[in-house]
């Protein structure tokens, strides 16, 4: 999404699907502006400070005194309402999302699973797929990961896998910000990030620019 602000500046900003347990903050509630560090081919404007807003004040004219709900209006069909979780979330960091499904299994015999960043030491560039087993987009990825036209290149590289459910804090310091990820490693740190619309063939030009 993006913003026009007073000033007439164009600000790109995304959302996010899921919130914490002490702050409502999904994309319904909050947008975030991009730090231009993601975006490092773009040269960084110089941006007009916005004063934080202090969304307790922003209520409609006769609307009931901040604080909890006075009463609950029960409505057939619709989910009780509960003071601990929220209803227009699409998920939260709860156990039940810890006990989503899993999607697919990645066969640690083609993609070696890791821990820490020193098992990303290698001596051939490594390629790395970080992703989580209930990700609908992961399980494309892994799909086309096991096209047998790739075959031949993978074999020439040190394949691992990264849990990003598991190791959240491995996947930020490797500069992750979004499932599935391709990055290729060399030598022990990230060299190059796969683009996000990927097919065979793109696949393979990536790999032949990165990997050489």
């Amino acid at each position: 999404i993006f913003e026009v602000t007073r000033d007439h500046e164009i600000v790109w900003e995304y959302i996010s699907p899921f919130w914490g347990k002490t702050l409502n903050n999904n994309m319904v509630y909050r947008a975030y502006r991009i730090p231009y560090g993601w975006i490092p081919q773009l040269a960084q404007p110089q941006e007009t400070p916005i004063a934080a807003v202090d969304v307790r004040t922003l209520r409609q004219p006769g609307a009931a005194a901040a604080g909890p709900a006075q009463s609950v209006v029960r409505v057939a069909g619709v989910q009780p309402y509960s003071k601990s979780a929220d209803a227009l979330c699409v998920a939260t960091d709860n156990d039940t999302l810890r006990r989503s499904p899993k999607l697919f299994r990645v066969a640690e015999s083609a993609f070696t699973p890791i821990s820490a960043a020193g098992e990303l030491e290698s001596e051939r560039p490594v390629l790395l797929f970080v992703g989580a087993e209930r990700c609908v987009h992961c399980r494309k990825l892994w799909q086309l990961l096991a096209h047998e036209k790739l075959s031949p290149r993978l074999a020439q590289l040190d394949t691992r896998y990264l849990d990003a459910d598991r190791h959240q804090d491995l996947a930020s310091d490797l500069g992750v910000r979004g499932l599935p990820t391709l990055l290729l490693i060399k030598p022990g740190q990230p060299a190059s990030r796969a683009p996000a619309q990927l097919s065979v063939d793109a696949l393979l030009d990536w790999l032949h620019r990165a990997a050489g």
